[in-house]
């Protein structure tokens, strides 16, 4: 599909060469002539004058490729099969879908975070009460939305999304929405009973401790909103977290 319109490329490789066939959805024959210069077929057809085709035979497989600006598609059809396989960037053999989305024209905002999260929000539905399970984003993410990672960009493409890129997100995602509900539950009632807390402590040796804990706490969930829990600083978050709330049911006035 281009542009809102399907065509079918009907390749053909023979010893006297190689052509394409094109058709729009009207079953018209769309003309597509070898260009000598750029060495490549290019279609007679408004939608499709900034693609550039090439098709030949390896081995008993017919393969097409299509490239827009600097990306290279590439499609394979074996002998006797029906239809054409996309050929990933890990060279496998994949098909490609359109995932459900939301924060469409937003894909590239925040380094690509945009893209990721429009696709992710999406999927929360799936997990009101119960999660995918952890380290499980990578599988429930729709990888095979090839189309809108490309006009994201070429370095959207070429990677594979493990993570939400949200600690949020992630937490919904893994673990339920309902899970992440209790943990902002928690998480707040710490931070409300400490501003209590310091209030009351002005004049405590501990006030410094607490403070800095409050705001350590603050910062890492502040930080949360666009990166994923971090194995090597969510250890220390949790332990200053426990102390933190350990100092509320301590009393320091003595």
């Amino acid at each position: 599909m281009q542009g809102g319109h399907f065509y079918e490329f009907c390749p053909v490789s023979s010893d006297e060469g190689a052509s394409l066939t094109i058709y729009d959805e009207d079953r018209n024959r769309i003309p597509a002539y070898w260009d000598m210069d750029q060495q490549c077929f290019v279609a007679q057809d408004d939608a499709l004058k900034e693609l550039k085709f090439d098709s030949y035979m390896d081995s008993g497989t017919q393969n097409l490729l299509m490239q827009y600006q600097d990306i290279t598609w590439e499609f394979v059809k074996a002998n006797g099969s029906p239809q054409f396989v996309y050929i990933n960037f890990y060279k496998r053999g994949d098909g490609i879908q359109t995932a459900d989305s939301v924060l469409k024209g937003y894909e590239k905002l925040f380094t690509g975070r945009g893209y990721i999260w429009g696709r992710a929000i999406p999927l929360l539905k799936e997990h009101i009460l119960v999660g995918s399970g952890p380290d499980t984003f990578v599988e429930e993410f729709p990888q095979q939305d090839y189309v809108m990672k490309a006009n994201t960009g070429r370095w959207m493409l070429e990677q594979i999304p493990s993570k939400a890129h949200s600690l949020y997100l992630q937490s919904a995602l893994q673990t339920g929405i309902l899970s992440l509900l209790c943990l902002l539950i928690f998480w707040g009632s710490y931070a409300v009973s400490s501003v209590r807390s310091l209030k009351q402590k002005k004049d405590s040796s501990f006030f410094v401790v607490d403070a800095v804990i409050l705001l350590s706490v603050t910062a890492f969930l502040f930080m949360g909103l666009m990166n994923d829990s971090n194995l090597a600083v969510s250890p220390l978050f949790w332990g200053m977290l426990g102390l933190g709330c350990a100092m509320k049911k301590t009393d320091f006035s003595r």
